[in-house]
């Protein structure tokens, strides 16, 4: 899978906003790290990519920095997992987490072509409700480190789909 320190990084931060409360820059941090995906990145940009995610998770979550007994709920994803899992549900998370990143270059698009910035927080976006946009980004981005059934993951990648087909 492309850019996995970029979604491992991901559901790190997920779990943390599970846990707590955003900062004001989190959903653009993981709108732009998700829209970036579609880029082609070398090993540096990557993990600076990751490296901004992974910042912004401290900022959410400071505690689990310095934790001397880390739960594991903020953790990044260990992709092992990921390739331990049989070849129907790989398949379905791969396809969920690219409607996802189509999702966020769609919000990031209506965004800039609605004039808003800096930030995605502030976006009025036609036909789609930003916050329930966010929390179906965030469940998506949590659930791909559960072990779930294959018609869970193609269920959520539909809404996903027609989120992102609103923005259309």
């Amino acid at each position: 899978m492309n850019n996995e320190k970029i979604i491992s990084a991901l559901v790190g931060l997920a779990g943390a906003v599970q846990n707590g409360k955003k900062s004001d820059e989190t959903d653009d941090v993981v709108i732009n790290a998700l829209a970036r995906r579609v880029a082609m990145f070398d090993k540096a940009e990557e993990d600076e990519a990751a490296e901004k995610v992974r910042s912004e998770k401290f900022k959410v979550s400071p505690n689990c920095a310095t934790c001397l007994s880390p739960c594991g709920n903020t953790s990044d994803y260990d992709f092992a997992r990921f390739y331990g899992e049989p070849e129907n549900i790989q398949k379905v998370k791969t396809q969920m987490f690219d409607e996802l990143t189509q999702l966020a270059v769609n919000l990031s698009t209506v965004r800039s072509k609605g004039g808003k910035a800096p930030g995605l927080v502030d976006a009025k976006i036609p036909g789609c409700d930003f916050d329930e946009a966010m929390k179906t980004i965030y469940k998506a981005i949590a659930c791909f480190s559960y072990c779930l059934k294959e018609e869970s993951y193609i269920q959520l990648t539909e809404e996903i789909r027609t989120l992102r087909n609103s923005l259309d």
